[in-house]
């Protein structure tokens, strides 16, 4: 018992010396070192390199089955520290001060009204967050779920279609919890973060996007579509469809908010059909893509005004070009 002591020391210090020998080495050892340590960050969901930054948080932090990481946390509790000589492949980059585990991380003020049940739900979702599975590890910072420059949180149907997975299936706890604590309640629906949680910096490069879904040539399917006219975004519900073009019924979009309404008539390119006075354009089918909308929950039963659920702010731009001269020659789309 007495040489117990001693050997762990010994052993934990063998470990210690692997373990910087591994992370600089460039066989096969380092690499998948580098890479375990890489996605503990992503799915701690860290900006700076975990070897140098968030001491104080990477301590609270339990990851099983993580060798790797573990030891590193070992190394932090015994106040080692790094000099690494490139952090470009680490760093990640984010428009917002606070991260998801930062805000996750953040005790609940004691004299809240709900203290005790925020309190609960906040260490569920930060073990939600944590064990998040592999499909989901993209998703690890404000700028992923939120849009209109940062500003406000998207619904999570809405994250999981960016992110190209199934829409269906419950919505993890740690988004309940940020939705509970992130989002101004006196927003007016809007879901925009309180002030503290916004970027930053106003992004200039998004940090997700939706790819453009131009509309099917399938005459039977009568998608509601989004297109531009000039500076300003067009919406409607197609009509009718031919090889080239389609025709639409114009929607216009509510000032401040995601509701359309049926235009009854404008300046550019509509016409009218008798007794039915509704605003009809053409467009082509790769000048548009498809949105998805819904009718307002508060008012079902009316037709003439629809919520759009697609975060338009969030579509690629694509440029259109004249096709190629040569087979050879792809497009630029």
């Amino acid at each position: 018992m007495v040489g117990l002591v001693p050997l762990s020391q010994h052993l934990r210090t063998a470990q210690y010396s692997e373990f910087i020998i591994r992370i600089n080495s460039r066989d096969w050892d380092g690499i998948s070192t580098r890479i375990m340590l890489r996605n503990a960050q992503l799915r701690i969901g860290l900006q700076g390199c975990i070897l140098v930054d968030h001491t104080e948080l990477i301590l609270k932090i339990n990851l099983q089955n993580n060798f790797n990481f573990n030891l590193l946390k070992s190394f932090k509790d015994q106040m080692f520290s790094f000099r690494p000589t490139d952090l470009t492949t680490w760093n990640l980059t984010t428009q917002h001060q606070h991260t998801i585990i930062s805000i996750l991380h953040t005790s609940v003020d004691v004299g809240h009204t709900n203290f005790r049940k925020l309190e609960q739900s906040r260490i569920k979702a930060i073990e939600s967050f944590i064990k998040r599975p592999a499909e989901l590890l993209d998703i690890n910072f404000l700028d992923h779920i939120t849009h209109n420059n940062s500003v406000d949180m998207l619904f999570w149907t809405q994250i999981k279609k960016i992110f190209g997975k199934n829409p269906k299936g419950p919505i993890p706890n740690f988004f309940k919890y940020l939705e509970e604590i992130a989002i101004d309640q006196n927003s007016n629906g809007q879901r925009t973060l309180i002030e503290r949680y916004q970027a930053t910096i106003i992004p200039t490069n998004k940090t997700i996007s939706l790819t453009p879904s131009p509309p099917s040539r399938d005459g039977r399917r009568k998608e509601w579509i989004i297109t531009r006219d000039g500076d300003e975004y067009q919406f409607g519900k197609i009509l009718k469809k031919n090889l080239t073009r389609f025709s639409y019924q114009h929607w216009i979009r509510q000032d401040n908010n995601n509701l359309i309404t049926q235009c009854a008539g404008c300046s550019t390119n509509s016409t009218h059909i008798e007794d039915n006075p509704v605003c009809i354009k053409k467009e082509k089918y790769h000048k548009s893509t498809i949105i998805d909308v819904k009718r307002p929950t508060n008012n079902y039963q009316n037709t003439s005004t629809f919520e759009i659920l697609t975060p338009v702010d969030l579509i690629k731009t694509r440029i259109i070009t004249k096709p190629s001269l040569y087979p050879q020659m792809p497009r630029t789309i």
